[in-house]
């Protein structure tokens, strides 16, 4: 019995605070916000879980569970609200599909057949009308409000007709393909109209709809830049009335706040006349200042002798020394029990003027790798490595020992 009075209880908290709560999710975008009028509506809806609170400082929002059933019951009054021809024809379709299941059921062929052509003269009325409501938003970013002159006034015309792409958005979002797909059936006509001609119809709008509304929002900041220029302009203008022997200058930007001097440099490009004689000392110094291009001539093949290599003296290319010293080390290696320390190697042999520590203890691990199987499993290989104090895992090389493996010592 607790889940029944628990279901009670919360369908008496929904119909007692049900103005503010239609209010919320028609007005508040589902927000409640923190006011003496809505405390016991959040207290109350709280209690439920109808609600939930992302922080203190943010308002009481209505729960997912609570705006999908707001969502049902509501989507008749959405479409009326924002468009009510669009909410009109689709109560005709509503109504022709309702006579047609009828005289179906009855057995009334032709009047079947008349509601069935009425719901797709209703369903072509309604694809038209959502098709000329987007040609409006075409036509105005095509013509960008010039026939407004008054920037003031064209901004005002521009969120206008962003508030109506808006409303005619909230149109396209009231039509619920699961509601069409109950409405269609396993009628082959009406799955025809309701899941194929109107769908693709509402999928179009929706496209050009979201191409329309990104572009007025384009056009207004355009728009908005344009006025913050004329103020500019309209402020110069004052400056003269006031003061005719006023000439701007450069010193003026010192004395404006950093605010207001944020102008974006006008780089114009220019371009001589030729036909000018003002311009002809300007062309030559160009002109005399330009490289000078001397024109090479097309060379000439010219076959050459085949020459015989065997003749020619050899070059002889000079070993990296650190080659000399890993071959030699390993050479040591093979004919004493003592372990030998390649960092002492290095030392003794000079190569730091040819390389690098590291390098060397790279190449030398990488010359005992490339030996055979048999060779490198009769080496012992220990590296004096420490703790990396960063990065946990890693260690510090600091030395190799190498040593033979001795008879009865199996290599680890």
């Amino acid at each position: 019995m607790a889940r029944i009075d628990d279901a009670a209880d919360a369908l008496q908290a929904l119909a007692k605070h049900r103005e503010v709560i239609i209010d919320a999710y028609l007005n508040q975008g589902g927000a409640l916000h923190d006011t003496e009028e809505n405390r016991s509506a959040i207290k109350s809806l709280m209690k439920h879980q109808l609600t939930w609170q992302m922080d203190m400082d943010e308002p009481v929002r209505l729960s997912q569970s609570l705006t999908s059933l707001l969502a049902a019951v509501t989507r008749s009054q959405l479409r009326y609200s924002a468009n009510s021809a669009v909410a009109d024809l689709w109560k005709e379709i509503e109504g022709a599909i309702e006579g047609y299941r009828e005289a179906k059921s009855r057995g009334a062929l032709e009047d079947s057949n008349h509601y069935l052509e009425n719901a797709f003269f209703f369903g072509h009325q309604l694809i038209e009308s959502l098709r000329n409501s987007l040609s409006i938003y075409a036509r105005h970013i095509n013509t960008e409000f010039t026939h407004i002159h008054n920037l003031d006034l064209r901004a005002i015309e521009n969120r206008k007709m962003i508030d109506r792409a808006s409303e005619f958005n909230t149109i396209l979002e009231t039509f619920d393909y699961q509601d069409l797909h109950n409405k269609a059936g396993d009628d082959s006509d009406l799955r025809r109209l309701l899941l194929k001609l109107i769908p693709s119809a509402l999928e179009d709008c929706r496209k050009q709809l979201g191409y329309s509304i990104e572009r007025l929002i384009n056009l207004l900041h355009t728009i908005n830049r344009q006025q913050e220029k004329a103020r500019l302009v309209d402020c110069l203008i004052e400056k003269f009335d006031r003061d005719e022997s006023y000439q701007p200058s450069v010193d003026d930007l010192n004395e404006l706040p950093p605010v207001l001097n944020r102008a974006v440099r006008l780089c114009n490009p220019i371009y001589p006349d030729l036909e000018n004689p003002e311009h002809e000392d300007i062309l030559v110094s160009i002109v005399e200042s330009l490289p000078t291009l001397t024109v090479t001539e097309k060379e000439k093949f010219v076959p050459q002798p085949v020459k015989d290599g065997l003749s020619e003296k050899a070059v002889e290319i000079p070993v990296n020394p650190m080659v000399i010293v890993v071959q030699e080390t390993l050479e040591l290696l093979s004919g004493t029990d003592e372990p030998i320390s390649a960092k002492k190697v290095y030392h003794i042999s000079k190569l730091d003027k040819h390389c690098d520590l590291e390098i060397w203890y790279m190449a030398l691990v990488n010359e005992i790798h490339g030996l055979p199987l048999k060779q490198r499993a009769s080496l012992y290989i220990h590296f004096v490595e420490s703790p990396d104090d960063t990065f946990s895992g890693n260690f510090w090389v600091s030395d190799i020992v190498l040593r033979k493996v001795g008879r009865n010592e199996s290599r680890v």
